[in-house]
């Protein structure tokens, strides 16, 4: 057998190997000439489209071409025969029973020995249930995004209108000590007081609540902000607490970005005043940073306090969660959380890298322009 009859034989068994592939690929493939006459039709167009071979070879594209779409399939063509490739276009084809299927398709030049082109190939991949998945999850989103509305609407309210009721209650309790305080034994005494605690203990959880809410619904629009002149008023707001702890807080030179410049005053005044309580026996050394990270900003605020245990590093930016005794340290629990609420409408992300004992590195990110409604 020479060597010219081998290689015919090898041709033959890869084109028939090819030809078997095409012919039982599940996903659509189909042949035409440069007039639209369908010359390759596999088994995965059958089921796509419902003709079977038989019933389509040699005749139009335009069958499974809606009367709209005609002129871009004409368009398509005349790319193909100047020898381009149109790839991953979204459009509809038709099914034999009517139904409009959309579809993604790539079509490609075939040629000749000679390399003229002669005809092309589509390869088409069936849209429908990403657009399924696309429309639930468009429905969900919407639901998730009312359902937000209204809580926060909710929270809002109850929180607004809880206000008063709390204050005549911790009226009334004063009001009770002063007026019958030689009457009131000392147990009677120590109810009172304990139950004017809890009034004032409900009435900043509720406050911290009422802020919670008003991130977004309260929002402002977002302007450029110098982060620099954001720290100054932060540390003015919090002369007091830095006085009495003798704390040492520097900064770097801080960029100028797009934002809600109240929200960020409450941010980085948040995250501040949360390493002036948390600094233990230490004298508090806050340093706050910013840099560059691809594309976005990456702010620090670093301390020298208690740390964070390593399981309450995710939990203690939830709602309301402590991680010690009111006794110990005084709060609600919100701040954290109103930071990540404020983060995350920036379309940024909070995280918190420590280590119980040796200080805090609280980190965010925020995009240098625009925001993103949570």
């Amino acid at each position: 057998m020479n060597a010219e009859l081998i290689e015919n034989i090898q041709d033959t068994q890869a084109k028939n190997i090819f030809t078997s592939i095409v012919e039982y690929a599940n996903t659509p493939i189909i042949g035409k000439t440069l007039d639209g006459e369908i010359c390759i039709w596999n088994k995965g167009a059958e089921w796509q489209y419902g003709y079977t071979k038989a019933e389509i070879m040699g005749k139009s594209i335009m069958t499974i071409v809606p009367e709209d779409r005609h002129l871009e399939v004409k368009s398509i063509l005349d790319k193909v025969i100047r020898g381009k490739r149109v790839a991953s276009f979204e459009t509809v084809r038709r099914h034999k029973d009517g139904t409009l299927i959309p579809v993604s398709i790539t079509v490609s030049p075939i040629k000749n020995n000679n390399d003229e082109v002669i005809g092309a190939s589509t390869i088409c991949y069936n849209l429908s249930e990403r657009f399924e998945y696309e429309d639930k999850l468009r429905r969900v989103l919407e639901k998730l995004s009312q359902s937000n509305r209204d809580l926060e609407q909710f929270a809002y309210i109850a929180s607004h209108d809880l206000q008063e009721p709390l204050r005549a209650v911790s009226g009334y309790l004063q009001l009770l000590s002063k007026r019958y305080e030689e009457e009131l034994n000392e147990k009677a005494r120590g109810f009172i007081n304990r139950s004017t605690a809890a009034a004032k203990r409900m009435q900043d959880m509720i406050r911290g609540l009422l802020e919670f809410s008003r991130v977004s619904s309260k929002a402002r629009p977002s302007k450029p902000t110098d982060l620099n002149e954001i720290l100054k008023n932060v540390i003015d707001n919090l002369e007091l607490s830095i006085i009495e702890s003798g704390a040492d807080i520097n900064w770097e030179n801080m960029p100028i970005i797009t934002a809600d410049r109240v929200q960020m005053t409450q941010l980085f005044q948040n995250l501040i005043s949360n390493s002036l309580k948390f600094a233990g026996q230490s004298k508090p050394v806050i340093k706050v940073t910013a840099n560059k990270l691809n594309g976005d900003w990456r702010f620090s605020v670093e301390d020298n306090g208690i740390g964070v245990e390593e399981n309450c590093k995710e939990r203690i930016f939830d709602i309301f969660h402590r991680l010690h005794k009111n006794s110990d340290y005084p709060g609600t629990g919100m701040g954290l959380a109103i930071c990540k609420k404020i983060v995350e409408r920036h379309g940024g992300k909070i995280w918190v890298e420590s280590n119980l004992g040796e200080g805090s590195v609280f980190s965010f990110t925020l995009p240098e322009r625009g925001e993103k409604e949570a």
